[in-house]
């Protein structure tokens, strides 16, 4: 519910964490692991209207001035939404990057980033072109796949995969943030993603298994946030 995403993201903020996706739930979260797709479908099916999501959002936003929001958003929900609400609505509450997987419309893309907003993009493990154009031709961060699935595995794509996508996009000129996320299950993960490359983490089912746990929570998010620190 709305209700209880409320109360999780303001123990993310006590827990410590710096930014906290804010997905608005399509109909379809396709690209979605099994467990966070589900879990936005039940989202989807207890309210559709979007405006609903959007002010909440603008209260929490307006609590937790401090902490970084970034907008996960299909292409389906930006152009429901529409890029002119989209963008207004972003300068309005100070949210400066929408994280997208398969945002391909090219008049969307341009209007979002001529505004002033960053657009952030993901690739994962098998690096098919158009992810990859799409990724060097964006001005957020890159969202990068941090761990192989039980598919990679069998494909021969292993950890050391990571490091390998970090020094092609660095070859290929881009110098946005590197932030990786899917598959951390352990802050030994975290350590391995600072070692190839990686400047930053996000943490999804992880920590959403302890919903009904809200100290496991908190202790959970704080070792893997220590785990994140650089070396003194």
């Amino acid at each position: 519910t709305l209700e209880k995403s409320l109360e999780m993201a303001e123990l993310y903020v006590q827990a410590g964490c710096d930014a906290i996706e804010w997905c608005l739930p399509p109909e379809d979260p396709y690209m979605d692991p099994p467990y966070i797709g589900a879990k936005l479908r039940q989202a989807r099916n207890r309210c559709g209207d979007y405006e609903v999501y959007l002010k909440a959002l603008a209260a929490f936003r307006k609590k937790f001035p401090q902490v970084e929001i970034i907008l996960l958003l299909y292409q389906e929900t930006v152009l429901e939404l529409g890029t002119k609400r989209l963008i207004a609505y972003c300068h309005e509450h100070g949210i400066g990057t929408i994280l997208s997987g398969n945002l391909s419309d090219e008049t969307a893309r341009r209007e979002i980033m001529e505004s002033g907003l960053e657009i952030a993009a993901s690739v994962n493990y098998t690096m098919y072109p158009e992810e990859f154009e799409a990724v060097c031709s964006a001005n957020g961060f890159v969202y990068v796949q941090a761990m192989p699935s039980p598919e990679d595995l069998k494909a021969g794509r292993g950890r050391g995969t990571l490091k390998t996508i970090i020094d092609k996009l660095r070859e290929s000129g881009v110098d946005c943030p590197v932030y990786c996320g899917i598959g951390i299950r352990s802050p030994q993960d975290v350590t391995f993603i600072r070692e190839s490359g990686g400047q930053g983490f996000f943490l999804g089912s992880t920590i959403m298994q302890y919903y009904e746990e809200p100290e496991k929570l908190t202790e959970t998010i704080r070792a893997y946030k220590e785990a994140g620190r650089e070396p003194s």
